[in-house]
């Protein structure tokens, strides 16, 4: 758009100038000089520079606003999420004083090499003992590894029989 101010810019474009100006192709040089209503000139379209200058303006305008449409449309889908996470129940789940580790897991919670059991009684319940394991897993990683492999015996860790 600089070259365009300059005050020795030519006053009237054609296709080459548009397609070396705006890094397009033939074709999409010609759509955009059609867009600003070049006239025929021989076998030539030309613009008035002032015309490719208005339509420059005119697409940065659009791309603005198509980028404040995108932010709107985010910000939208962002307080939709909000909105139905404020309608999730909320769940208090007990303070951890003290590590937590494999054998220290409450009863009902039975892990073999092969499998995890839960008993539960309701949903907190289940999501009270599936979050104590999840802490155990993650502060006793070394004892999860040992208890996975197949060659260990089958013994239960903590909280079973």
């Amino acid at each position: 758009m600089e070259f365009l101010a300059a005050p020795d810019a030519p006053a009237l474009l054609d296709r080459g100038t548009i397609e070396a100006l705006l890094g397009v192709r033939r074709r999409r040089a010609i759509l955009i000089l059609h867009e600003c209503k070049a006239a025929q000139r021989g076998r030539e379209l030309l613009a008035f520079r002032e015309a490719v200058v208005d339509f420059l303006k005119r697409q940065d305008h659009e791309a603005a606003l198509d980028r404040e449409r995108a932010r709107q449309q985010q910000v939208a889908e962002a307080l939709a999420e909000a909105r139905h996470e404020l309608t999730l129940p909320r769940i208090s789940l007990p303070r951890q004083r003290t590590a937590r580790t494999l054998a220290g897991l409450p009863p009902g919670i039975h892990l073999t090499h092969s499998n995890l059991s839960v008993d539960f009684t309701n949903a907190h319940d289940l999501i009270e003992k599936l979050f104590t394991v999840a802490q155990a897993f993650a502060q006793d990683y070394e004892s999860l590894e040992a208890a996975l492999q197949p060659d260990v015996a089958e013994a239960h860790i903590a909280g079973t029989h």
